[in-house]
């Protein structure tokens, strides 16, 4: 069942508090669906973000299947020297990535996308 938008609930939930939370102003450029089973519901969008007077472009792809999962983010071409989660050395000398939130991804909580794009343009 998609809300007005055309996206799953849970995700417009989580769009409409980036929207209307973050302090830049972030749009959405285009949405779809990949899913076979919901076609006309939206899974997947491409945000516009503000960075140095111009715009990245970031897909953000949720899985409407599996909506316990949190959503993947294609970074552009541009950015192919991006990488967010740096891995750090523990005290044994072992490696570890660094905890991000999605590692406690909770979908029913409309603040996660939220969270995710200020982490990664944190460390953008």
């Amino acid at each position: 069942m998609s809300s007005p938008d055309g996206f799953l609930p849970f995700i417009s939930a989580q769009l409409h508090y980036l929207l209307n939370h973050h302090r830049d102003s972030i749009k959405v450029e285009q949405a779809w669906s990949g899913s076979r089973y919901n076609p006309g519901s939206f899974d997947r969008f491409t945000l516009l973000i503000p960075y140095c007077l111009d715009y990245i472009k970031w897909d953000i792809i949720y899985n409407a299947e599996f909506p316990l999962a949190p959503p993947d983010v294609i970074f552009g071409p541009e950015d192919e020297d991006f990488h967010p989660f740096h891995m750090v050395d523990g005290e044994l000398g072992d490696s570890r990535l660094v905890k991000s939130c999605l590692s406690d991804w909770n979908n029913k909580d409309p603040s996660r996308l939220f969270a995710l794009i200020q982490e990664l343009r944190f460390n953008a």
